[in-house]
């Protein structure tokens, strides 16, 4: 058993040194790895000195063009070359000959996994386009400009200022008419600009009109929902154009899990949900009766106490931006401002670092104490967590703020 075992080893041994040896002493896998490190110059040497130089014939070509010029490595499969100012490039498939393209560009960049970006000069103006690894030319240098989406999604500009049009990415296909502009707006859909009103819609990526073009200006989507401006007010609509939100903002921000930030003349920044009920008041906290869901009386109309003898007592609940998200402190003061009780909710941050904000072990190091508060200094921080503990520092100090 023993004998058997050691023969079945020494055999196996023998065949991979064997299997090593050839793959180590084989030329075109020597060459072929010369290419791969970008050492193209020693690679179209090695090309050379192969015994049949036929079947070598179309690497030497793929290789000779670029002999003396500089060259870049694209991809790990694609070297760009400069000749004489003007770019050209090499690719090496894996299963097929290489493809040398002749220098035509005036620019060549990486646009995605297997596009590249060429640009070529017109009267002291570059205009662009789009050709594969390949050498096949999606979009010819026409537009003044060409923004990609995702991997999938161009946007052309055929002019400075547009107009601009809605393209595939991976074939030669216009998707939109004509628009003064597109947008994007998030992963499902894109705002554009209407090239007769001005007005600004949302089409999906296949290029079909969703909601009419009705709007002074579309925001980023959230939550299903788009913030809109009309007449200087803002409001939500959906995917259909529905207005879901009344207009009646002079702000608004994209949702986010929920919430967005608002700003109205009366009440000025506070938090909403996607029902546009108020869920969280930025300002004027002292003003707000949480029991009657009302606002008290306006500064203006009660005299301000002096500062030594302003009443602090209450539970405020004030939130400011963390690491991902907004983190939210609910707290009780004392008449003088010290603080009586302390929660923090830090659902949104990372669980291993600033979750640590929620344990008793770090909210407890404010009790008896007021703000404001410095960071760093004041109070002690939790390792790996600094956005965190400053976020629940500075909305704790907007409620010291005269």
């Amino acid at each position: 058993m023993k004998k058997t075992l050691f023969l079945f080893t020494f055999l196996a041994f023998l065949v991979l040194s064997a299997a090593a040896s050839c793959e180590e002493d084989d030329p075109w896998a020597a060459a072929g790895n010369l290419v791969r490190e970008g050492r193209y110059g020693e690679a179209l040497e090695a090309y050379r000195a192969f015994d049949d130089p036929d079947t070598a014939l179309p690497y030497i070509e793929a290789l000779s063009i670029s002999e003396h010029a500089d060259m870049t490595r694209l991809t790990d499969r694609t070297a760009g070359f400069l000749f004489h100012g003007v770019w050209g490039f090499v690719t090496f498939p894996e299963e097929s000959d290489p493809i040398c393209v002749a220098p035509r560009w005036t620019s060549l960049t990486v646009l995605s996994d297997g596009l590249f970006l060429t640009g070529q000069e017109w009267d002291g103006a570059a205009l662009y386009g789009v050709v594969t690894e390949y050498a096949r030319v999606l979009y010819p240098c026409s537009y003044s400009r060409i923004l990609l989406s995702g991997t999938d999604r161009l946007i052309l500009y055929a002019g400075a200022n547009g107009p601009a049009l809605l393209a595939s990415a991976s074939e030669y296909a216009l998707l939109s008419p004509p628009c003064l502009d597109i947008a994007e707006t998030g992963d499902i859909a894109f705002a554009f600009r209407d090239m007769e009103s001005g007005l600004w819609g949302l089409m999906d990526r296949n290029g079909q009109v969703l909601a009419e073009p009705l709007w002074d200006e579309i925001g980023m989507s959230g939550d299903g929902l788009f913030p809109v401006l009309k007449g200087g007010l803002w409001g939500y609509i959906d995917f259909s154009g529905n207005v879901k939100i009344p207009l009646r903002y002079l702000e608004a921000c994209a949702f986010r899990n929920g919430c967005a930030d608002v700003r109205d003349a009366r009440n000025g920044w506070r938090i909403i949900s996607t029902d546009g009920s108020v869920l969280f008041f930025r300002d004027d906290l002292a003003e707000f009766d949480p029991e009657s869901g009302e606002y008290g009386s306006s500064p203006a109309s009660v005299s301000a106490p002096a500062a030594e003898e302003k009443d602090m007592s209450g539970e405020y609940t004030v939130h400011a931006l963390g690491y991902n998200d907004y983190v939210f402190v609910t707290v009780t003061l004392g008449r003088d401002g010290s603080i009586l009780k302390i929660s923090v909710d830090a659902s949104c941050e990372d669980k291993d670092r600033g979750r640590h904000a929620e344990e008793v072990a770090f909210t407890d190091r404010f009790i008896g104490k007021k703000g404001p508060f410095v960071p760093g200094e004041d109070i002690d921080g939790i390792t790996g967590a600094t956005a965190t503990v400053n976020a629940v520092l500075e909305a704790l100090n907007s409620l010291y703020a005269e």
